[in-house]
């Protein structure tokens, strides 16, 4: 019998998955799912996943030749848990085939020393801690660009299986019961009063992080996961940062923002709002918004858990309504104060009040060797199918065991009436499928839309970069029909796609902008935005309105590269001139201004840098309601083509009097062209009427006036506005204005 490759076999031996003596016991599997096949590597993975000796997590790593991957530091991992990226978990072997771990890491960008100097005392404090509840890290360390932390995994003693998160019982079960949740809350304040003893913090208590062993040595057992990991990674909570939107369900008002701190009562926070979403079923800020739930519990109290769970004890909601308080120095002053307001646990509610024994133990990767359990487990089932069906005859219905509960209904309040009874005549036809596709969601901040639409517009919102990019060989439209594509996120990219208005919603009742952004730092690339040209000459749609997240910072950037607004289309609406406009090789054809403010800021000078850009039709380069004397708006126009018609390079609506749109208004070109008979500045008085002032001083140095001609009509693609000639000789080869077609 062939065996595994060279490559395979050195893996193997390197990472120590798989001895000779593994190899020869699983032959027998390796005949069977080869039967007459070549002896390719995957039928040895197959193999070795079928005899124990690999899991399919490791088998997809080697089958993709990215077995170096599935180590860390000295630790091979063996299975990846359901997490998110803060941290990611990773059940693992210890070295030399030691006891079974739980392996967390987290990605450190910048500043990772620092952040492992801080992992390093957290970890030495945790040490000191005694908690059965607790889970204590063994070793921790940096691997390439990352720390990572290993601790004991419980359950199953021989792979550590069995242990589920608060996350799976709430998915599992649905909301807990009121005595559930005090006995989780009791233990839990008894690991943070041992913690916060010793110093350390944990901040980031949520459902992910509190694990559950149903079988561990005969009884249920709680575990508090990753303590201080995240708070070491990133002391505060900042939107510069991806963060995964559960990762905001707890998050302390005070330790929000640059100035933001983690304290003993933050941790108490985070666990007040743990208990009122395990009895509700529930975040208390269910927005899907980051930045809208980071502002909620600033700006939010949260209200009393008994309107969502009117069954919880006064006990248990006055605890709960004392830990989420916004201001800390109302919240109980420690974890050993908290616990005194629950009081003594009666001998009752220590009898019924279970929750860790009463989740199911779900093993995996492992066939059943009884028939007898087989058996066994087919008669349970048939018999709970009877026991079900008697019920369901009963009561007439199925209640949703997963339903999440909402708000008491009012008293006098009626249901619904009831459907009206289908006929005989009544024809079953399928509802036509939308005409829009909706938007994937965003996987790690990123869309990649790999199909042509189009796609409906809708919000999007994250803590860090938000990308939406067009597959290869992909053209995508995302068709702008009810509301815009709103994006709220500290960073932008979109790259590759066409953002088009709906014919329907153009004539009915236009939208004032397409696509709505709310960022630090925008990047646009190869996209189109594009119009049909309007009935009506009123106000026209924006394509971008862009509004800073953070007026008061210096980082504040939009960047277009190759990119068309198309038809009856304003450009780019910027609401503060705390930002940059840069655009290289932009096409405006048509109606409506590259760039339009909707009224002026004096605050500071907005600069507007253009490269190898056309603007061609009835298009002022910029253009604004009102200017003041005291405003400052500077354009750097480099190879540039302005063929303006109808219309003033730069325009407004009302100008204040005495105010000079030169002195507003200053154009710093090279080698740039406008077209014969453009005025620099205007006043828009009406749709057709425009009065621009007497002006025979020449135009600034290294902007030239003549005839332009170009490739095609203006209402062509990108290449018809191509120019093609002029009647004063240029001195380079490569004429100004835009090059060729970027679609």
């Amino acid at each position: 019998m062939d065996s595994p490759s060279k490559d395979l076999l050195a893996q193997l031996e390197t990472l120590g998955l798989a001895s000779p003596r593994d190899l020869r016991q699983c032959q027998r599997h390796v005949r069977w799912l080869a039967r007459d096949l070549p002896l390719f590597d995957s039928v040895w993975l197959d193999a070795l996943v079928r005899g124990n000796v690999l899991t399919p997590f490791q088998s997809r790593h080697l089958q993709d030749r990215t077995g170096d991957r599935l180590r860390i530091d000295r630790f091979t991992l063996a299975d990846e848990l359901v997490s998110d990226d803060l941290p990611r978990m990773f059940r693992v072997r210890g070295p030399q085939g030691g006891q079974p771990l739980l392996l967390s890491t987290i990605t450190v960008p910048t500043d990772i020393e620092a952040a492992l100097s801080r992992l390093d005392e957290v970890g030495r404090q945790l040490r000191e801690c005694r908690s059965a509840d607790l889970s204590i890290p063994i070793q921790w360390g940096r691997d390439a660009d990352r720390l990572f932390v290993a601790s004991a995994a419980e359950g199953d003693s021989r792979n550590g299986e069995g242990t589920h998160s608060l996350h799976d019982l709430l998915v599992r079960r649905g909301r807990l019961a009121d005595a559930d949740v005090e006995a989780i809350a009791r233990r839990l304040l008894r690991v943070l009063a041992e913690m916060h003893a010793q110093g350390v913090v944990h901040g980031d208590i949520r459902l992910r992080n509190v694990w559950l062993d149903p079988v561990a040595r005969g009884r249920g057992r709680l575990q508090l996961m990753n303590a201080g990991f995240v708070a070491a990674v990133r002391p505060v909570v900042s939107h510069h940062e991806v963060w995964p939107i559960e990762a905001l369900d707890g998050v302390p008002p005070e330790s929000i923002g640059p100035r933001g701190r983690r304290t003993p009562q933050s941790d108490l926070y985070s666990l007040g709002v743990l208990l009122w979403h395990l009895l509700s079923g529930r975040s208390p800020h269910a927005t899907v918004d980051p930045l809208s739930r980071l502002a909620a519990h600033q700006a939010r109290d949260i209200a009393n858990v008994r309107v969502w769970a009117p069954d919880t004890s006064a006990t248990l909601a006055s605890l709960i309504e004392a830990l989420v308080q916004r201001d800390p120095q109302r919240r109980p002053a420690s974890a050993e104060e908290a616990l005194a307001i629950l009081g003594r646990r009666s001998r009752t509610t220590s009898k019924r009040a279970n929750p860790v024994e009463a989740l199911p133990t779900i093993r995996g990767g492992r066939e059943a060797s009884s028939m007898g359990r087989v058996a066994g487990l087919a008669a349970c089932a048939v018999l709970g199918l009877a026991g079900t069906l008697a019920w369901i005859h009963r009561s007439g219905g199925i209640a949703d065991p997963l339903s999440v509960p909402g708000p008491l209904a009012a008293p006098d309040r009626l249901p619904a009436p009831a459907s009206p009874p289908r006929t005989a005549n009544a024809v079953d036809t399928a509802p036509a499928p939308p005409r829009l596709r909706p938007l994937p969601p965003l996987k790690n901040g990123e869309i990649v839309l790999d199909h042509p639409g189009p796609w409906k517009a809708g919000r999007l919102a994250m803590i860090g970069p938000v990308r939406i990019l067009a597959a290869a060989g992909v053209r995508p439209v995302i068709e702008i029909e009810q509301e815009p594509l709103h994006i709220a996120a500290e960073q932008v990219i979109l790259a590759g796609i066409e953002f088009r208005s709906a014919p329907a919603a153009l004539a009915k009742n236009p939208l004032p902008v397409l696509l709505a952004l709310d960022a630090q730092r925008v990047q646009i690339e190869q996209c189109r935005f594009v119009v049909p040209d309007a009935s009506s000459p009123k106000v026209l749609p924006a394509a971008i309105r862009w509004t800073l997240i953070d007026e008061a910072a210096a980082n504040g950037r939009l960047l277009l590269k190759k990119t068309h607004f198309a038809g009856d289309v304003r450009g780019i609406e910027p609401h503060s001139r705390a930002g940059v406009v840069a655009a290289d090789e932009i096409l405006k054809s048509g109606r409506g201004e590259l760039i339009s403010f909707p009224d002026a800021d004096t605050s500071r000078q907005q600069d507007i840098h253009l490269r190898r850009s056309t603007l061609r039709g009835a298009c002022p380069l910029v253009s604004a309601a009102r200017f003041r004397s005291s405003d400052r708006i500077a354009v750097h126009a480099d190879h540039c083509v302005f063929a303006v018609e109808a219309a003033a390079l730069f325009e407004t609506t009302t100008a204040e009097p005495g105010s000079d749109l030169r002195r507003i208004l200053t154009i710093d070109p090279q080698a740039s062209l406008l077209a014969f008979g453009t005025p620099l500045q205007g006043q828009r008085l009406g749709p057709t009427r425009l009065e621009a002032p007497q002006d025979d001083s020449p135009p600034p140095a290294g902007l030239a006036v003549d005839e332009l001609q170009f490739a095609g009509d203006v209402t062509g693609a990108w290449d018809a506005n191509r120019l093609t000639g002029t009647t004063i000789p240029l001195q380079e080869e490569v004429p100004p204005g835009i090059g060729a077609s970027p679609f």
